[in-house]
């Protein structure tokens, strides 16, 4: 009896010894519902750091751009700047004063003392300037008078559009006796229909050259 008891126990332990080795050499199984092990979900609603460096850069530069026009609208003391000055308009020039001041500076050259020193040195100079320029624009110098510190030359054109289209020349010439110079047209013609200026020189400056 005490035989088969222990036959049996043997057989018990044999047997249960089986299922456990069994139970270790199956395969594991996952659960169905279980992704696999190596699947890698993406949450594809989540931006990437790449967006939100985006939209940092454009809120940078729209704060940067407020800032520059808040500080166009304020001066260094930080107040708003005021108004620019309003334009006002150059009064319009007086031909006939203009022409009576000319006549004036005419009638002070003559009252100058004629022969001086300064005036014989200048003289010559003015004559050959003003030679070498009516040859470029046709036009005639009928005298040049030099006093005490200025000289006045008069000038002649063929016609009076003539006049009108070189006289200019007249005051933008580099004289030898670099001095202030003005002109004016004569209103009328000569006998020989001929248009006249009378050209100013001032040289009564103390910075003005000296004709010697």
């Amino acid at each position: 009896m005490a035989s088969r008891l222990g036959a049996l126990a043997i057989g018990m332990a044999g047997a249960v010894v089986g299922v456990a080795a069994a139970v270790f050499v199956l395969p594991r199984f996952a659960p169905r519902d279980a992704p696999p092990p190596e699947a890698r979900v993406v949450d594809q609603a989540r931006p990437g750091p790449e967006v939100f460096v985006r939209d940092l850069q454009i809120r940078r530069v729209g704060e940067l751009e407020r800032r520059v026009v808040e500080l166009e609208r304020r001066d260094d003391n930080g107040t708003a700047p005021p108004p620019p000055p309003a334009r006002t308009e150059r009064p319009a020039s007086d031909p006939a004063a203009e022409r009576a001041g000319f006549q004036a500076a005419l009638a002070a050259h003559d009252a100058e003392p004629a022969g001086t020193p300064w005036a014989k040195a200048a003289a010559p100079r003015f004559e050959a300037d003003l030679g070498t320029l009516a040859a470029q624009h046709a036009f005639a110098v009928d005298r040049v008078d030099c006093r005490g510190a200025t000289c006045v030359a008069d000038v002649a054109w063929t016609s009076p559009n003539d006049a009108q289209d070189a006289w200019r020349a007249l005051l933008t010439y580099d004289y030898g006796v670099n001095c202030a110079r003005n002109v004016l047209l004569r209103e009328d013609v000569d006998a020989r229909g001929r248009a006249h200026a009378d050209l100013l020189f001032d040289c009564s400056s103390p910075l003005a050259p000296r004709a010697n």
